[in-house]
């Protein structure tokens, strides 16, 4: 399945698995996408959120961090659901 969202996040159209073609819909491509983006919005606010606790732990700057990291965690999960579902009706030729 990494392949496939690496291909995806990529906008390659097709894989090559075991000798198998396999397409990918605009929906796999643009939904891998998504997921890439999600995931590296993760990483961009893990370092925002170190930098903010180091210069202001504050209750209502630790607080905003628990909304930004669960914001993020959930957009996540979201996303990578939708890719597993759009993964599972590609097309094998």
């Amino acid at each position: 399945m990494t392949e496939i969202l690496d291909s995806a996040q990529e906008a390659f159209p097709y894989l090559w698995v075991n000798g198998e073609k396999y397409i990918f819909s605009n929906e796999v491509l643009e939904s891998g996408k998504r997921l890439y983006n999600s995931f590296c919005k993760i990483q961009h606010v893990a370092r925002n959120v170190y930098t903010r606790a180091c210069h202001d732990n504050s209750s209502s700057v630790v607080m905003q961090i628990k909304i930004d990291i669960t914001k993020t965690l959930e957009e996540f999960d979201y996303n990578w659901i939708t890719f597993e579902q759009v993964f599972l009706l590609i097309e094998r030729l």
